[in-house]
């Protein structure tokens, strides 16, 4: 098995995790170094047990494979091409750039010099989205149609990055992992934007926002994002053609620990147990049931999908051992940019737009 040598760019908030999360797979990677352009950051990094590099041409320099860029959204495409050049692997925090174009030219990189390119789209090894994808894939509850996602929080502020104008805010952030989840769940093509972006807490930056993405297969979004509510929804609510799905959060994923409660009810056809309304298409009577009794209504047993252990990065050492294909593509990414811009050009009109994206 290949070991590979790995550095980190960026010790602010999520470049620890990153540590933490490569140092655990000690069989297969070994944490070089870490590098961050703060230099009241190189104590911090020795404190927390690793070596700092002086200069980023010091960590280019240093015999390293893989490198994982951990810094503010502004300067993730620049320094991805940077290290692809210089002959790295790389993994890159989501947004990948702050546009698609962006991206894309990152990716043409990534096919010039042949190196692996990755974002770090961590949360589809969440709990609850593993679950709602199990959930979706079992036929329970028929064709989704309505799908809600909830992400709610009561600090109010941004903190770091995502709070600094121009790079930062709820859309680039949480925004680009539920856009992600959603473009997984249904590959037709999202043929209308439309978004309410709060500016209310974070000087200038969207805190507190709801996108509004309407698939080509016929399935509608909503996406809240807040950090302002005390009162919690559930994390994922699914209307189907046959039933109804909630997920509600117990415990985040972040750390591979995530816990949820789980409730589907499904239906079958009506019944003279059932009271009923009389309706008419033509001359044909339909029996419309007002209230399901527990013969047409039943709840299903739907265990959540566990996430004992975190994997994105059991993949990337997978896919650059030549074993497998890569989970998160870089290719994906674009479209998700495709349709933040479009979330931004709608909240720059005040009113949604038709996209085929």
């Amino acid at each position: 098995m290949t070991k590979y040598n790995c550095a980190i760019i960026g010790f602010g908030n999520i470049g620890p995790k990153h540590a933490q999360w490569i140092t655990e797979r000690s069989d297969r990677a070994v944490l070089k170094g870490i590098y961050d352009f703060r230099p009241e950051m190189k104590i911090k990094i020795e404190d927390a047990g690793y070596r700092p590099y002086e200069t980023l041409q010091e960590l280019i320099d240093d015999d390293v494979q893989l490198v994982v860029i951990a810094t503010p959204n502004d300067s993730h495409s620049v320094l991805a091409k940077k290290l692809l050049r210089a002959g790295k692997n790389v993994i890159c925090e989501k947004p990948a750039a702050l546009s698609s174009a962006d991206v894309a030219e990152v990716i043409e990189v990534a096919k010039e010099t042949g190196k692996l390119l990755s974002y770090h789209q961590n949360r589809r090894w969440d709990v609850e989205y593993l679950t709602g994808k199990k959930i979706l894939d079992s036929g329970y509850i028929g064709k989704p149609y309505f799908i809600e996602v909830n992400i709610q929080n009561g600090r109010r502020g941004m903190y770091g990055w995502r709070g600094h104008k121009g790079s930062g805010g709820m859309t680039l952030d949480w925004g680009s992992h539920v856009i992600d989840y959603l473009l997984c769940f249904d590959k037709s093509k999202v043929i209308s934007v439309d978004c309410h972006l709060k500016r209310l807490f974070a000087h200038g930056v969207d805190d507190n926002i709801r996108i509004f993405l309407n698939f080509e297969s016929g399935l509608s979004a909503i996406i809240e994002i807040t950090t302002n509510t005390f009162i919690a929804k559930p994390r994922w609510f699914i209307s189907g053609e046959k039933g109804t799905a909630s997920i509600e959060l117990i415990r985040d994923s972040f750390l591979g620990d995530g816990a949820v409660n789980t409730k589907v009810v499904t239906i079958d056809s009506c019944t003279e147990k059932d009271d009923i309304d009389v309706l008419y298409d033509g001359d044909e009577i339909i029996k419309v049931p007002v209230k399901r009794s527990e013969i047409t209504a039943k709840e299903v047993q739907i265990e959540s999908v566990p996430n004992p252990t975190y994997r994105y990065y059991d993949n990337i050492f997978d896919a650059l051992d030549g074993k497998t294909e890569l989970m998160v593509k870089p290719e994906e990414a674009v479209r998700v940019m495709k349709v933040i811009e479009a979330v931004f050009e709608a909240d720059k009109l005040g009113h949604g737009i038709k996209t085929y994206i």
